[in-house]
């Protein structure tokens, strides 16, 4: 929990300002008084940049994560950043990958390991971990190319669904 200070604002720098979700997500966290939103962006035409809701908007040209990192940092010291805040499942996967790092410069929310993300987002693996666990789940068929899955595929009943293993 961050305590805020009554009339101190509380400034959310959102990391995927590119992604169009995150203009609703500015949109609802601009519901609440004292929220000052901020966005990060690698993308200078993002619909989040023009948004009433958006404070400022950040472009970087980070090309890895050390240089991400530190533009980050930047941000949070020059605007007095409170939370930093994922929006995507790739900001989800950063924050997960360099929390003793941002740990210490800013808030950020709860995230998940980096193994039990993987494996909440990629359907095959959910279904296996879901199986293990004895959690029912539907017959699962991952395709992977071999004679062996195009067999098990061809046994398969109908109505069947088709999904990609992410997304």
């Amino acid at each position: 929990m961050i305590a805020n200070e009554p009339d101190k604002p509380l400034r959310i720098l959102l990391l995927d300002g590119d992604h169009h979700v995150a203009l609703f997500v500015a949109r609802c966290l601009s519901a609440v008084p004292g929220i000052r939103i901020h966005a990060l962006s690698s993308k200078a035409r993002s619909p989040l940049r023009w948004s009433r809701y958006c404070r400022a908007f950040h472009t970087h040209n980070a090309k890895d994560d050390r240089s991400l990192l530190d533009h980050i940092r930047q941000v949070v010291v020059e605007h007095k950043i409170d939370v930093l805040m994922p929006v995507m499942e790739q900001g989800v996967e950063f924050i997960s990958r360099h929390t003793n790092d941002l740990a210490g410069m800013v808030s950020i929310p709860p995230v998940p390991s980096l193994e039990a993300l993987h494996t909440a987002v990629d359907k095959g693996s959910l279904a296996r971990f879901a199986r293990a666990h004895n959690i029912p789940v539907p017959t699962t068929v991952v395709f992977d190319g071999t004679s062996e899955t195009k067999s098990r595929a061809e046994s398969l009943t109908y109505p069947v669904v088709v999904k990609p293993r992410r997304g």
